[in-house]
Parts: structure tokens; C-alpha cells; sequence
């Protein structure tokens, strides 16, 4: 598999599987001898992808492949503008989705429905 190839196939997982990986990161193993990894430790909007090389059902984590893509996402926090709907005040930068409010209790979603 070449990188535009692999761009592709990473590109489709992450459309497709975005809400999942968003939301517990995910592995991808021996897709055409590459193992892939979606991460975001910091939850900052950007998930990494890591591809390392993988044969016979075994990924070679000492052996990364020289490839990588991020995709960009709103955090919870964006999604609020930093604030509570339902009381103004501000919201934690690393509020997670179905977290709440210290002040009110309202519960925090990715995906904000405006009314």
C-alpha cells in the first residue's frame, strides 16, 4: 500500500468511524500490513493517526512507518464556546461529553443542539 493509498483508507475510517474513535481513540490492526492508531491524548481537537508496520497478525510497535495525518475536531468545550448554556458560567477547558455542570447540572454533549 503507498501513502496516497493509505491516505485514502485512513481518510474513510476516520469519516466514517469519527464519533468512536473521538470518543475512546481507536486501533486499526494488519489493514494491508499496517497497524493504525487514532489518538488525542491531550483532547485538544486534533486526533493523530500513527501507522506502524504489521505481518502475520503481529504489529511491530518498535517499527513505526514513516506516516502519519491528524484530523481536526471540536472538543466539548468548543462546542460551548467555553460557557454553560443554562447558566453563563465558564466550563472547564477538558470537560468530556456527558460530563456536567458544577454550577447547574446541565449535561454536556460533542455535538450541541442549538434551540
Amino acid at each position: 500500500m503507498n501513502y496516497e493509498h493509505l491516505e485514502k483508507a485512513i481518510t474513510l475510517i476516520w469519516n466514517t468511524y469519527k464519533d468512536e474513535i473521538i470518543e475512546s481513540g481507536d486501533w486499526w490492526f494488519n489493514l494491508d500490513e499496517h497497524t493504525l492508531n487514532f489518538h488525542d491524548l491531550e483532547d485538544r481537537g486534533i486526533m493523530t493517526v500513527s501507522v506502524y508496520h504489521a505481518s502475520n497478525n503481529q504489529t511491530n510497535y518498535d517499527d513505526p512507518f514513516d506516516f502519519s495525518m491528524e484530523f481536526k475536531y471540536d472538543t466539548v468545550w468548543q462546542a460551548y464556546d467555553g460557557t454553560c448554556p443554562d447558566c453563563g458560567e465558564d466550563i472547564p477547558e477538558d470537560v468530556k461529553s456527558g460530563q456536567e455542570c458544577l454550577n447547574c447540572g446541565h449535561i454536556f454533549y460533542r455535538y450541541r443542539e442549538v434551540v
